[in-house]
C-alpha cells in the first residue's frame, strides 16, 4: 500500500512541493515589474522593436513568430548568476529572493537562441547534479 501525501498548506490545497512552487512563480512574476530589469530592457533597445543581444551581439526583435505560427519572445532578460544556481539548487528563500531582485548589472538581455542555450546547459547541469544525488542515496 502506497503511503498518502498528506496536505497541510493552503487550506489543504498545496502538498510542501506545490507549495514552494507557487511562491517561486508568484515572485517571478513580481521580479518582471523589478525596475532595474526594466531599465536594462530599455537600454537592450537599438530601435523600436528591436533590441541587441549581448552575447551574440545581434539585433533581434522583441517578438518573433516560432515554427508553429505562434508569437513568442524574441529577446528576454537573464541573470547573470542564475537565481537557482543548476551545480547546487535551492539553498533558501533569502538566497533565491536576494538572486531575483538584482541590480542592472546582474542582467543581461538575451536573444531567444542565446538565451535557450544558456537555459539548456543550466537544465543540463541540474539533472546531472539531481542524478548523481540520486545514486548516492
Amino acid at each position: 500500500m502506497s503511503k498518502r501525501v498528506e496536505r497541510t498548506v493552503g487550506s489543504g490545497t498545496y502538498t510542501d512541493a506545490g507549495f514552494t512552487s507557487f511562491i517561486k512563480s508568484a515572485l517571478r512574476r513580481a521580479s518582471g515589474r523589478w525596475k532595474p530589469r526594466s531599465e536594462v530592457f530599455k537600454k537592450a533597445r537599438v530601435a523600436k522593436g528591436v533590441y541587441r543581444c549581448s552575447e551574440c551581439e545581434e539585433n533581434v526583435p522583441v517578438t518573433v513568430v516560432n515554427d508553429k505560427g505562434k508569437r513568442v519572445k524574441g529577446f528576454e532578460i537573464d541573470h547573470v548568476v542564475p537565481v537557482i544556481d543548476p551545480h547546487v539548487g535551492f539553498v533558501d528563500w533569502d538566497t533565491f529572493i536576494r538572486r531575483l531582485f538584482v541590480e542592472e548589472e546582474g542582467f543581461r538581455g538575451l536573444c531567444k537562441d542565446c538565451h535557450s542555450k544558456v537555459t539548456q546547459a543550466q537544465q543540463e547541469i541540474a539533472s546531472a547534479r539531481r542524478a548523481a544525488a540520486k545514486e548516492n542515496k
